[in-house]
């Protein structure tokens, strides 16, 4: 009985990491989905031991991918770095910072209030941003977005994060969608410090 509630517990941590790791957009908000869409990836005995899983927690999973990355132990953490021509006002740097987290919070699905960013404006010289490359034309006032986020985020989710602040930038500020260059760096849990010389998320 033991063996088998250890083996029960290792399961819906498997299941769950499986949901983290997939689209769940394709997925029915309700239990007998979650079973359908695991049986894909796990045998039976795996899909047996799934059906003990919570109907609502089942549901929770296919609807939310903050919740279900949470229990799964992919953190959202980011830290958004911002590099800009020197000269703007603080209003437009305060719209930029706006808008990468506001992007943050409908496409990368990063928690309210979990808004860490570095604005820094540079000289020409220190800013260095090729006009040309993959045929977009860029103008002196490209900025470049760095952001740095634990690994496990899906591609449809990094394409709607990049269309989100191209798109924001666009409408807030006036910038050309051409003139946004974002680069995400996907790291580790245990790649974190918050503070105290620790590691929060190990």
């Amino acid at each position: 009985m033991g063996d088998e509630g250890a083996t029960s517990r290792l399961d819906r941590i498997a299941l769950m990491r499986s949901l983290a790791r997939h689209s769940y957009a394709a997925l029915c908000a309700n239990s007998r989905a979650c079973v359908r869409h695991v049986r894909e990836r796990f045998d039976s005995r795996t899909v047996a031991c799934v059906r003990g899983v919570p109907r609502e927690v089942c549901i929770t999973l296919t609807q939310s991918n903050r919740l279900a990355l949470t229990l799964t132990g992919i953190t959202q953490m980011p830290l958004a770095r911002i590099d800009l021509p020197s000269g703007k006002s603080a209003d437009y740097r305060a719209a930029v910072g706006d808008v990468v987290y506001s992007a943050m919070l409908s496409a990368l699905n990063v928690p309210k209030n979990d808004r860490f960013q570095i604005i820094a404006e540079h000289s020409g010289d220190n800013l260095v941003i090729n006009a040309e490359y993959f045929g977009i034309h860029r103008s002196a006032e490209a900025i470049v977005i760095q952001v740095t986020l634990n690994e496990g985020r899906t591609l449809e989710l990094k394409r709607a994060f990049y269309k989100s602040v191209a798109d924001g930038l666009h409408e807030r500020v006036g910038l050309r969608r051409e003139d946004v260059f974002i680069s995400l760096v996907e790291v580790k849990k245990e790649n974190w410090s918050f503070g105290n010389g620790e590691a929060q998320y190990a």
